[in-house]
């Protein structure tokens, strides 16, 4: 029998899945055996899969429920719940943490606020508003990599190779869907191919291994091949799958190259 009046709501945004675990994992990946960035890393999850519960409770989303009173009141409990196990995550991660790990927590909530705020106009499937997102998530490997004692140079250029990685799958779907609109405009399919090579750039400058240049060329790749072939928007789960496994490869060069 379950505890709930009505069945429990979690994200619907599939992508944040991905996002977010990839970050997470990338995070970790440096230190694995700190104990302070795996609850970090906890903390982090629990707060994206309260944010739907939350959001249902507040009256600014429906449940699954076909009663309203029913779908808050499963909300409410989930949420309180998930309030329960992060607050020991919280103190176990943070208790006598260093400042420089205070530090790389602020980008992550940076993004959270303004993702916040551009939900709040009601924005948040705009641009910005899953620029915000897939830079948010991004940037949660940053406190989960310091709380572990990991070198700050190699924690900061993680997050910022997840934050373009993430960007410019943003960046691609977006580009589906403007050249989807308007088939005769070229310059959306440029933009995988910039922030490509905006990406090798900034490796290049970053004092790593020249092959981690490589980092961004299997999701430009991808990009190429999705933007040139035009798929039908049914036709996004393959999209994702593409998009995440580019991901992958692309941080593990990063991850390779930082030693």
């Amino acid at each position: 029998m379950s505890i709930f009046p009505s069945p429990p709501t979690f994200p619907k945004e599939h992508g944040a899945y991905a996002q977010l675990g990839i970050s997470l994992a990338a995070g970790l990946s440096l230190a694995p055996t700190g104990s302070q960035g795996w609850a970090q890393a906890l903390a982090s999850g629990l707060v994206f899969l309260a944010s739907d519960p939350l959001l249902v409770w507040a009256g600014q989303r429906t449940g699954k429920g076909q009663n309203a009173q029913q779908s808050r009141a499963t909300a409410r409990l989930q949420s309180i719940l998930y309030g329960l196990l992060l607050l020991p995550a919280l103190v176990w991660a943070w208790k006598g943490a260093d400042p420089s790990a205070f530090l790389g927590a602020l980008p992550s909530l940076g993004f959270g606020a303004l993702l916040l705020a551009l939900f709040l106009k009601r924005r948040e499937h705009s641009l910005p508003g899953e620029l915000a997102a897939a830079f948010a998530f991004s940037f949660t490997a940053l406190p989960v990599a310091l709380l572990n004692s990991v070198n700050p140079r190699a924690a900061w250029l993680l997050a910022l190779s997840l934050a373009a990685l993430h960007g410019l799958g943003t960046l691609l779907v977006r580009g589906i869907l403007w050249s989807r609109k308007a088939q005769e405009a070229r310059g959306p399919r440029l933009v995988p191919v910039a922030a490509g090579l905006a990406l090798s750039g900034a490796l290049a400058l970053s004092g790593l291994p020249k092959w981690s240049l490589l980092a961004p060329l299997p999701l430009t790749l991808a990009s190429l091949v999705v933007l040139v072939r035009m798929p039908h928007a049914r036709h996004f789960r393959p999209i994702g799958w593409a998009l995440t496994a580019g991901t992958i490869l692309g941080i593990a060069v990063v991850r390779l190259a930082l030693g």
